[in-house]
C-alpha cells in the first residue's frame, strides 16, 4: 500500500512535459467565437460605448467648475455643452453617498440604462451625475423618475 495520501499519489500513466497526449489539444470542441454571442444591431446598441463616457479628468473638471446644476434628494446632476454634437454621461459615485460596491454598481446601471434610454434625444452636453445617500435605498422606477427629471432640467439651463 502506498504511504502518500490519495490527493497526493500520481496518476497512473504519469508523463512528463513532452511526452502529454495529442488528444489534449481538441479541447474545447468548440472554439470561443462560438461560445460568444454574434453581433447584431439589437445587442451591438445596448452597449455603454465609449464615446458616449466622460472618462478624462480634464472633462470632468470643466463640467464641475463650470456647469449647471440640478439637485434633488437622490442626485446632482451637472451639464455643461460640449462640441461634439451628442451627450455624454460621467458619474461620480462615492462610497460614503452609496455604500458598498454592490449599491455603486447598482446605482451606476440604473444612472447608464436612463441614459442610454434618453441620450439621443439629448442635446450636445457633458453630464456628471453625483448620488446621495438616499438614493441607494432607493427602487430603480423613483431613481429613473428622478434622472428623467434631472436631464430635462440640465438641458434646459444649458440651452440658454
Amino acid at each position: 500500500m502506498d504511504s502518500a495520501p490519495g490527493w497526493r499519489r500520481k496518476p497512473d500513466g504519469w508523463c512528463s512535459k513532452g511526452d502529454a497526449p495529442k488528444a489534449a489539444s481538441d479541447w474545447p470542441h468548440k472554439r470561443l467565437s462560438e461560445y460568444r454571442l454574434p453581433i447584431t444591431a439589437s445587442n451591438k446598441d445596448t452597449s455603454f460605448r465609449r464615446n458616449l463616457r466622460l472618462i478624462r479628468t480634464a472633462d470632468f473638471s470643466i463640467v464641475f467648475k463650470n456647469g449647471d446644476r440640478s439637485s434633488d434628494a437622490l442626485f446632482t446632476v451637472l451639464g455643461r455643452n460640449n462640441q461634439l454634437g451628442y451627450a455624454r454621461l460621467g458619474m461620480a459615485i462615492s462610497v460614503k453617498a452609496a455604500g458598498n460596491a454592490v449599491r455603486r454598481n447598482r446605482l451606476k446601471r440604473s444612472v447608464r440604462e436612463s441614459f442610454h434610454l434618453v441620450h439621443a434625444t439629448l442635446p450636445a452636453i457633458d453630464f456628471v451625475v453625483m448620488a446621495k445617500p438616499a438614493a441607494a435605498g432607493t427602487e430603480r422606477s423613483k431613481l429613473t423618475q428622478s434622472l428623467d427629471r434631472h436631464w430635462q432640467k440640465v438641458s434646459k439651463k444649458c440651452a440658454v
